[in-house]
């Protein structure tokens, strides 16, 4: 990820240091890496939001497994002789 992120940087300030220098950048190239850098945000914003769901859906099934564990080893307490009234 981290790479990615230094090479859409990399890309976006090449852009860039083209549109200062007054060399054309060609439009169609220009079009087809903005879109690429569009797509990768988003994908990158999916994993995050993802990645978030996730977590929270693992601490949410930890506490049930938690609760199933504490109700699985809680016995109610056996008399220890058996007495004739019950």
């Amino acid at each position: 990820m981290e790479e990615r992120e230094c090479a859409i940087a990399a890309m976006a300030g090449w852009i860039a240091a083209e549109r200062e220098a007054a060399r054309p950048v060609n439009p169609e190239l220009a079009n087809h890496l903005t879109r690429d850098l569009e797509l990768g945000a988003g994908i990158l914003v999916r994993m995050a939001i993802d990645r978030q769901a996730t977590r929270l859906d693992l601490a949410k099934l930890a506490g049930e497994l938690q609760m199933l564990r504490g109700l699985n080893n809680s016995s109610s307490a056996k008399p220890s002789a058996i007495d004739y009234q019950g």
